[in-house]
């Protein structure tokens, strides 16, 4: 658990309105588990008996706590009803002060974990790790004939020409338009998106399609014949123009996925133990070595790489497609699921030393805007240690 010493600490500096940036930050990430944790309702209980005037906690200081907490809330996407929710419970304190009233409304955070009771390291500050910014749009366009185009520093506008389709960049994204030079003649492209970069395009059928970081997507410049067949690695996200006349048919190693027009998520990392297909809206057939299966809205197909097999379940949506809206996500996830997406986003490698923890695991979001220094100091509340060797995160 938190060390209790370092958040009696933080929040103090809080309310005497000594804290900088980075210790409303920290607050933050403390504010917004979904369960209260017995410590922290400790230290709450302790404030609570000297929250008074007399004691020189600036009421400035303690209102602009709620107003930082809750212009969080909003920017990263918080749900308005449990934003009313917590107002409603600051209206109700009555002998605790604004500060103290929203830290027992928000109590636990951004990210926070289940398991054995460890004490922690102190808060961490920024400045003891490297600065490592997180990744951004970009990606490349490789052409039928291998030619490779960087589009991380272009401008709207002509990209390329490619046997009856004009390639642009339309704010930031890649569209295809067909022009009259149509020779019958197919032509292939591939997206790549590197680590540390994600991108946005439109299909030549109309089709979006978004590309998280590390993966790629393989399609035609036009369309022809019964079926539109693409194929990808890593993990895309795709929202599908319907045409019943040729059904959309996604290749992903050894699995298919055919729909017609819907959206969906599919997660294909090699160094996943599975592929994930994700439906949001529609339906969608995946089919294995062994099976076809049908999914609707809510569910998650899941394809073993051991042995093809496939099982389906219910998952929360928002979690899936998190990445896409700028969030990392975690629903009871352990270190190794989540350093496997900071590798992916940061450009990091990752190296374990020593033996991890007990099994314990992470609920709760982080923005993917923020820095690597801020990520890991929400992790280090886990109990899991880390440094940093130049592009290299060593985790202890």
């Amino acid at each position: 658990m938190p060390d209790k010493a370092a958040i009696r600490a933080l929040l103090e500096k809080l309310l005497n309105d000594t804290g900088e940036t980075n210790d409303y930050q920290q607050l933050e990430w403390l504010l917004s588990a979904g369960r209260h944790d017995g410590l922290i309702r400790e230290v709450l209980q302790e404030l609570g008996e000297h929250i008074e005037p007399s004691h020189g906690y600036a009421p400035q200081a303690m209102e602009d706590v709620i107003k930082r907490i809750l212009a969080t809330e909003q920017e990263t996407h918080t749900a308005s009803e449990n934003l009313q929710a917590r107002r409603g419970v600051l209206r109700s304190m009555k002998k605790w002060s604004w500060a103290a009233a929203v830290l027992i409304a928000g109590i636990g955070a951004f990210m926070w974990f289940q398991g054995k009771e460890k004490k922690v390291p102190e808060l961490v500050q920024a400045e003891q790790i490297p600065e490592i910014v997180p990744g951004r749009d970009g990606a490349t366009l490789v052409l039928d004939d291998g030619t490779e185009i960087v589009l991380d520093s272009l401008g709207n506008g002509f990209v390329a020409a490619q046997k009856g389709s004009r390639v642009e960049l339309v704010d930031g994204r890649l569209t295809y338009n067909t022009t009259g030079a149509n020779t019958g003649e197919i032509a292939f492209n591939t997206m790549r998106t590197p680590a540390g970069r994600q991108f946005q395009m439109q299909l030549p059928d109309g089709t979006q399609v978004w590309l998280n970081a590390g993966s790629s997507v393989r399609y035609p410049t036009r369309f022809v014949g019964r079926e539109r067949r693409v194929s990808i690695t890593g993990e895309a996200y795709f929202e599908v123009v319907r045409d019943i006349e040729k059904p959309f048919l996604v290749s992903v190693d050894s699995m298919e996925i055919s729909v017609l027009g819907t959206h969906f998520n599919v997660n294909a990392y090699r160094d996943e133990q599975s592929i994930s297909t994700s439906l949001l809206e529609g339906s969608v057939k995946i089919s294995g070595p062994g099976a076809d299966r049908m999914l609707t809205p809510g569910q998650q197909g899941i394809m073993s790489r051991k042995d093809g097999r496939m099982k389906i379940r219910e998952v929360d949506m928002d979690q899936v497609v998190a990445w896409k809206n700028g969030l990392f996500q975690f629903d009871k996830a352990d270190i190794k699921t989540i350093m496997r997406q900071i590798s992916r986003w940061y450009n990091v490698e990752i190296v374990y030393t020593g033996e991890l923890p007990e099994r314990r695991v992470f609920e709760g979001k982080i923005s993917r805007s923020a820095q690597l220094s801020e990520v890991l100091g929400i992790l280090e509340f886990s109990g899991v240690e880390f440094s940093v060797e130049g592009n290299r995160i060593l985790v202890q």
